[in-house]
């Protein structure tokens, strides 16, 4: 596992508690104790981790146990973050809702057009803003989620001008009408 800065000590470790490989739920987070977590460089591209896994495997805003699928799509709060999700951008992006395997895995392509490809990005940056408002301790709050795809989309804008390349920029944000 790599350190991410943003992230701090909460890892999100997953494990799998039992040999059934089908079963989606049969992943559970493994929640690290902060005060256990210890990283020590012993030489470049060597590192000791020490942590202790909390015996806790709730989610942190209901009382459901913690699945790749319960984080994502199943638990109360992640629902009305993926329900304001639609709200915004369902109208703009021809779709009423999207099901479990959406929200996993991706849109399949609808033709020849490039809205997938934003769906598809920002399903993404959904599923890391759930992940690391929950890391958090915090619930997912959409409109500092809108507030990060806003951010992502001038940094993509500038890199793109950077490389004149600003006519495939336009083509995949103008989808969604980011002002």
């Amino acid at each position: 596992q790599v350190v991410h800065k943003t992230m701090g000590f909460a890892l999100p470790f997953i494990f799998q508690q039992n040999k059934n490989y089908s079963n989606p739920d049969g992943f559970m987070f493994a929640k690290i104790d902060d005060k256990s977590f210890s990283l020590e460089q012993l030489a470049p591209d060597l590192w000791r981790v020490k942590m202790k896994i909390k015996d806790n495997a709730k989610c942190a805003w209901c009382v459901e146990n913690e699945t790749l699928l319960h984080l994502f799509v199943e638990c109360r709060e992640t629902k009305m973050f993926w329900q304001k999700f639609i709200q915004k951008w369902g109208g703009i992006l021809n779709i009423n809702n999207l099901t479990s395997t959406d929200i996993l895995l991706g849109v399949l392509p609808r033709g020849e057009n490039d809205v997938n490809k934003i769906l598809n990005h920002l399903i993404i940056m959904g599923k890391q803003h759930l992940s690391l408002v929950r890391s958090k301790g915090r619930k997912p709050n959409f409109v500092e989620f809108h507030y990060n795809v806003k951010h992502v989309e001038k940094l993509e804008k500038d890199i793109a001008l950077s490389r004149n390349k600003i006519n495939m920029h336009k083509r995949k944000w103008d989808a969604i009408q980011m002002g």
